[in-house]
């Protein structure tokens, strides 16, 4: 029999600057329960957004939102994280768009995995 070629848990994210080096390269453990925590935190982020915006925009602080978001991105990147990415790029606006982008990289990878599958099961 042949040998069973183990499948990567991780989906690599690699940061690159603009000569194509790579800086540094996050990871996302694609286990169930990370794939349901970042599912989740969706959600979670899309309520934590709606309550920074019900602030009038003067009570929000950069403060609030760095807090946010370094919270947001080590829960589901690993500790670390954000500093990573705040470090190459200190700015709230650019790393949350960095989340974001991963987020949705994420989340296709999950969709295009399941796709996968569906097309395995009945047209395999």
């Amino acid at each position: 029999m042949r040998a069973i070629k183990l499948v990567t848990n991780t989906i690599d994210i690699p940061f690159e600057d603009e000569k194509g080096k790579v800086l540094f390269t996050l990871h996302f453990d694609r286990t169930d329960e990370n794939k349901k925590r970042i599912m989740k935190s969706f959600e979670e982020l899309d309520k934590k957004m709606k309550t920074l915006t019900a602030k009038k925009e003067d009570e929000i602080t950069l403060d609030e939102g760095v807090a946010f978001l370094k919270e947001t991105t080590d829960e589901l990147l690993g500790e670390g994280s954000f500093e990573k990415m705040y470090e190459v790029n200190p700015s709230f606006d650019i790393v949350a768009k960095y989340l974001y982008q991963i987020m949705i990289g994420i989340k296709e990878e999950f969709e295009e995995e399941d796709l996968k599958a569906v097309e395995s099961k009945y047209l395999g």
